[in-house]
C-alpha cells in the first residue's frame, strides 16, 4: 500500500510539473503581449538573422536587419547594434523558423521550449522518484513560477530550450537501464549537439563533464563534432550567400560594442543589477580597476574549477555523483562571463544534484535547494512579497555558496558508501 501511495505521489508531482510549466508560459505570453516589455525581443533578432540567409543580408549588422524587418512589414522590436552576437550555428538551427510569419514563429518557438522543459522536469520527477516533500521541489517551484523563467520565455531567449535539451541528454546518457541504450545514446548526443549549437556557453560545462566520463566520452565528442559541423555549415552558408566573410567582421564589431564600457554586457553599466557574473560583486570594491575585477573573477573561477577537478578525481564523483559535477560545471561557468537574470532558468540542471545530495545528507540538500530557490526567486520575492522595487540586484555570491555546498557533498562521498536515491 505504501509503495502504491508513493508511486501515485510521484505521478501527481510529475503532472504538477507539466501543468505549472504550461500555466507559467501562458501567463508569460499574455504579459509579454500586453505590457511594456519587448515582444520576444531576443528571438526576434535571431529569427531575422536566419532570414538574412534567405534574403542575402548581413546577420550581424543591425541596420541591414532592421531594413529587412521593415521590408517584411513585421511588428518586431528594433535590433540594436550590440545585440546580434550568437554564433552562426544558432542561426542555422533556427532556420526552419525563418519562413514563418511574425509572431507565429515566436509562439511556435516558445511552445517547443515549453514542451521540452515540461518533458525534462517530468522525467526528473519520475527518474529520481521525487515526492512533494523532497528538497528538489523547492527548486521546481521557484524555477517554474518566478521571474527568470518568465523573462526567458517573454524574450524568447534560447536558454530555455538549450537547458531542457542538455537536461534530457544527461538523463539519456546516465540511464541505469540497458534497454534500448544505443537508441537513447544516439538521441542524447544529438540533443546535446543541438544545445551546444543553440547556446554553447550554457551547454559546454555539462558537455565537458560527459567528455571526462569514460562511458560518455564518445557521445560528448559526437555532440561536439555535430556542433562544430553546424557552425562551419553556418559560416559557409552565409559566405556563399553574401560572397565574402565580411559578416564575421560585423560579428566582431557587435561583440566589441557589447563588452566596451557601458555596453550591454559591461559589468559596470546601468543594467548590471541583472547580471549573474561575479564581476558585478567585485566592482563594488573601492578603487579596484577593471583589470583587477576581471582578474579576481577568473581567479575565483579557476579556483573553484580546480577544486572540482581535484575532488572529482579523488572521490570518483564522475561515476558516483555525475549530476553534482554537472551542477558545479554549470554554476562555475556562470561566474566569469556575461550572463543575465533569465539565465537562472538553468536551475533545471541543478535539480538532480539535490537528489544525489539527499541520498547522503538530506539536511544539506534542503539547505542547497533553499539557497538555489532564493537565487532564482530573489527579485520575485522583492516584487510580489516585500512590495519593493522590482529591479533587485542579483547576488553572484549565492552561486559561489552553493558551489561550496556541492564541493562539500563530494567530500562526504569519499567517507560513506553511496546509497540509492529512490526516495530522497
Amino acid at each position: 500500500m505504501e509503495s502504491t501511495s508513493s508511486t501515485r505521489g510521484v505521478w501527481l508531482l510529475a503532472l504538477a510539473a507539466v501543468l505549472l510549466t504550461a500555466w507559467t508560459t501562458i501567463i508569460t505570453i499574455t504579459h509579454a503581449r500586453n505590457h511594456y516589455r519587448p515582444n520576444f525581443g531576443d528571438f526576434s533578432y535571431l529569427q531575422t538573422g536566419s532570414q538574412c540567409l534567405l534574403a542575402g543580408c548581413d546577420p550581424y549588422y543591425a541596420d541591414n536587419m532592421n531594413a529587412l524587418i521593415a521590408l517584411r512589414h513585421e511588428p518586431k522590436p528594433i535590433v540594436f547594434a550590440m545585440s546580434p552576437v550568437y554564433p552562426a550555428s544558432t542561426l542555422i538551427i533556427l532556420l526552419p523558423f525563418a519562413a514563418m510569419s511574425w509572431p507565429a514563429a515566436a509562439f511556435v518557438f516558445v511552445g517547443l521550449s515549453t514542451i521540452l522543459t515540461a518533458g525534462a522536469a517530468t522525467w526528473m520527477v519520475l527518474r529520481f522518484r521525487l515526492r512533494i516533500w523532497d528538497p528538489p521541489v523547492l527548486i521546481f517551484a521557484a524555477l517554474l513560477y518566478c521571474i527568470p523563467f518568465r523573462d526567458a520565455i517573454s524574450f524568447g531567449n534560447p536558454v530555455v530550450p538549450a537547458t531542457a535539451l542538455t537536461a534530457i541528454a544527461g538523463l539519456l546518457f546516465l540511464r541505469e537501464s540497458d534497454v534500448r541504450r544505443t537508441a537513447a545514446n544516439t538521441l542524447g548526443w544529438i540533443l546535446l549537439g543541438l544545445a551546444l549549437s543553440l547556446k554553447p556557453q550554457l551547454a559546454v560545462g555539462p558537455a565537458l563533464v560527459f567528455f571526462c566520463r569514460r562511458d560518455t566520452r564518445a557521445l560528448a565528442l559526437k555532440a561536439a563534432f555535430m556542433a562544430a559541423g553546424l557552425l562551419v555549415l553556418g559560416i559557409a552558408s552565409y559566405r556563399l550567400r553574401l560572397g565574402s566573410f565580411h559578416f564575421l567582421e560585423s560579428l566582431r564589431w557587435a561583440i566589441g560594442l557589447s563588452v566596451m564600457p557601458e555596453g550591454s554586457s559591461d559589468f559596470a553599466n546601468l543594467e548590471a543589477y541583472d547580471f549573474l557574473n561575479i564581476q558585478v560583486t567585485f566592482v563594488k570594491i573601492p578603487h579596484l580597476s577593471r583589470g583587477a575585477v576581471n582578474a579576481l573573477a577568473w581567479a575565483t573561477t579557476v579556483g573553484l574549477a580546480s577544486a572540482t577537478a581535484w575532488l572529482a578525481s579523488r572521490t570518483k564523483a564522475l561515476r558516483q555523483k555525475p549530476w553534482t559535477i554537472i551542477a558545479l560545471s554549470l554554476a562555475i561557468s556562470l561566474l566569469p562571463v556575461y550572463h543575465r537574470g533569465y539565465d537562472r532558468s538553468t536551475a533545471l540542471l541543478l535539480i538532480p544534484a539535490a537528489a544525489e545530495m539527499a541520498a547522503s545528507r538530506k539536511v544539506v540538500a534542503w539547505l542547497y535547494c533553499a539557497l538555489i530557490a532564493l537565487w532564482v526567486a530573489n527579485d520575485t520575492l522583492m516584487e510580489h512579497v516585500l512590495r519593493r522595487w522590482r529591479y533587485t540586484a542579483q547576488s553572484p555570491v549565492e552561486d559561489v555558496l552553493f558551489c561550496f555546498l556541492l564541493l562539500a557533498s563530494l567530500l562526504w562521498t569519499a567517507r560513506q558508501p553511496q546509497r540509492q536515491f529512490e526516495h530522497c
